[in-house]
């Protein structure tokens, strides 16, 4: 397979097909061109400045724990959100290893493209993802060496050294409340802690909004970091055109970009930031809110399919990976399946659609195009 960067173990719940299967006559258990609500994250094909791009940004981030930010731009259905939940899942999988390997140099991903109305929303989706292990390995820590004059008498510490000092002589359900009600306070909001819980967990103030909130994740992410436990975040934010669109107020926009802002440079180490945004969207912020583009990071532009090789490689990509990953084994006389597509199709395909849209074509609506394509093949 050419340019094409594979995850061994999507879909390994795939199992063998009956030969009643439509496209078990291709060598396949389904359709290969994945439709618009299905979730697929097996590769990233072609984009390889971008890919090049994000892996020099993303290694020096692992490296130095310098805070850094990559931009995703590209239009709709040109392949922003495939890029963004490949490398999710991929760095999620990496996480998992390591975290149990070498849990210092671990690095969190989160992905979302869901923001609401306020920063604050976004904040507590960053923190409700902490790892509850994360959690009780630090008041472990803390147990045998507490916390000293270098984070100061703030409630993040407080709160850490009384759960640590309490931690040798809890059982397991007690120490999992705790880490409960520490998340639960971390997290803040509609859930804040009444004057009892805080009482308990040895703190004076609730996380009521997120500048408050985002000074005490940065001193537990260091804490973490300093113990060994976890390197920092990366966050995944699709969909950022959402917060420059017409379904948020202008005051509302004002708020979150400022929040984000701050967010962004409260943080001065361990956090490492993809956004993706229409080209559109990106030149609406350049005018409104000029001073947000260059937080935003190195700008990585994706490029839509412009000729008919490189759509006979994205069609045959797909049906090659979802052929090895199909568990069809038994393999007709001939030795080999015949072609689900042919390449005489795939370019008719291609150049219909480029007739369409009179230049490139998005890559969703070639990968639409080649599902319906397909449907009629094993149809007749």
């Amino acid at each position: 397979m050419s340019d094409i960067t594979l995850l061994d173990d999507v879909f390994a719940d795939v199992i063998e097909q009956p030969l009643t299967n439509r496209f078990a006559t291709y060598g396949l258990n389904r359709n290969p061109f994945p439709g618009n609500e299905e979730e697929f994250y097996g590769f990233v094909i072609g984009q390889n400045a971008a890919k090049a791009e994000f892996k020099n940004r993303l290694e020096h981030f692992v490296r130095t724990r310098v805070v850094g930010a990559v931009l995703v731009e590209a239009d709709h259905r040109v392949g922003k959100t495939n890029f963004l939940k490949f490398y999710h899942h991929r760095l999620k999988e990496m996480y998992d290893r390591e975290v149990r390997r070498s849990p210092g140099t671990a690095c969190l991903p989160l992905y979302t493209n869901v923001y609401e109305y306020d920063f604050f929303f976004l904040y507590q989706q960053i923190v409700q993802n902490i790892p509850d292990s994360a959690i009780d390995q630090a008041a472990k820590s803390v147990s045998t060496a507490p916390l000293g004059t270098i984070h100061s008498d703030t409630d993040m510490s407080r709160a850490l050294n009384k759960f640590g000092q309490l931690y040798p002589v809890m059982n397991d359900q007690e120490r999992l409340e705790r880490t409960n009600l520490f998340k639960r306070w971390l997290r803040g909001g509609y859930r804040s802690l009444n004057k009892d819980e805080r009482d308990i967990l040895n703190v004076q103030e609730n996380v009521t909004n997120s500048p408050v909130g985002t000074r005490f994740l940065r001193d537990f992410l260091e804490i973490l970091n300093e113990r060994e436990i976890l390197s920092g975040f990366i966050l995944f934010l699709d969909e950022f055109e959402r917060l420059v669109g017409a379904g948020i107020s202008r005051s509302q926009k004002d708020r979150y970009l400022n929040d984000i802002r701050n967010f962004m440079s409260d943080f001065q180490a361990g956090v490492f930031f993809c956004f993706a945004i229409t080209p559109g969207a990106y030149q609406e912020l350049q005018r409104l809110y000029p001073a947000i583009p260059p937080r935003l990071g190195t700008r990585l532009m994706l490029r839509e399919i412009s000729t008919e090789a490189e759509a006979l490689e994205f069609a045959h990509s797909y049906i090659q990976w979802f052929r090895a990953n199909s568990g069809v084994t038994k393999v007709p006389a001939s030795g080999s399946f015949p072609p689900l597509l042919s390449d005489d199709q795939i370019s008719n395909i291609y150049l219909r659609l480029q007739q369409r849209f009179t230049k490139n074509v998005p890559q969703g609506h070639l990968l639409a195009a080649l599902r319906d394509d397909a449907e009629k093949v094993v149809s007749r």
